[in-house]
């Protein structure tokens, strides 16, 4: 349900960002991920206070409000580098490779900066 949903929500997204501008539809994209990410820390209080059914909702719907989120952001960033790349005349598939080897490093240097700091605790 969660990967139909990004897909889905990513089409809409596309479709406001060439009416309105790529850049607010990152914006407002990267906002919704930053309200949902307190979701998940607050999923301890929510098995706490209402019990485990409930914090299981609560991690699902977390994690499709998350999947919606980048979805809402993928596709206009996309399109925002293929666009910014063609503006200075650099290639768009390098553009594209350094956004996604950026990517990969950022996700591998968090893994290993949370094991690290579960080691240290």
């Amino acid at each position: 349900i969660s990967l139909f949903l990004s897909k889905a929500s990513g089409s809409v997204s596309g479709i406001l960002a060439d009416i309105l501008s790529p850049a607010r539809m990152v914006i407002f994209g990267t906002l919704l991920t930053t309200i949902n990410k307190p979701m998940f820390a607050a999923s301890g209080l929510v098995f706490t206070s209402f019990g485990a059914i409930a914090a299981l909702y609560w991690i699902t719907f977390g994690k499709i409000f998350d999947r919606m989120s980048k979805g809402i952001r993928e596709a206009p960033s996309k399109a925002l580098i293929g666009e910014l790349a063609t503006q200075s005349g650099e290639s768009a598939a390098a553009a594209f490779s350094l956004r996604q080897s950026m990517a990969t490093f950022g996700a591998l240097f968090g893994a290993a900066v949370a094991a690290a700091a579960f080691k240290i605790s």
